[in-house]
């Protein structure tokens, strides 16, 4: 339970590091492509709500950014010198992928049905 609320705590802080940069006007263009209000993203913003996996796949493709470094701790980021860290963070990253293309898939599912 403590590992999971650890990775959860790491992803919330990722994802605030990258709204945090943002101005007015990319806040509310932001919001709008997560289908949220702009104070939904203003209370993710600031650590008061969760991000579900189809907000954090989003997130990613909206910044540019790998669904990988959002739940990747960062002390392993600047430090990737063994290949054991590489396999892992590839692992994750597919896996990531993975889960991403199934939630896709199945939300799709649900609007065909």
């Amino acid at each position: 339970m403590q590992m999971k609320q650890n990775r959860e705590n790491m992803v919330s802080e990722n994802v605030i590091k990258l709204l945090s940069g943002t101005s007015p006007k990319e806040r509310k263009n932001i919001a709008l492509a997560l289908g949220i209000a702009v104070r939904t993203y203003q209370k993710i913003e600031n650590g008061q709500k969760e991000i579900n996996l189809s907000q954090l796949c989003k997130i990613a493709e909206i910044f540019k950014v790998r669904r990988g470094a959002l739940v990747t701790p960062d002390h392993l980021r600047p430090h990737l010198s063994s290949p054991e860290k590489l396999l892992m963070l590839q692992k994750m990253k597919d896996a990531e992928d993975a889960l991403c293309a199934l939630k896709e898939r199945i939300e799709s599912f649900r609007e065909e049905s």
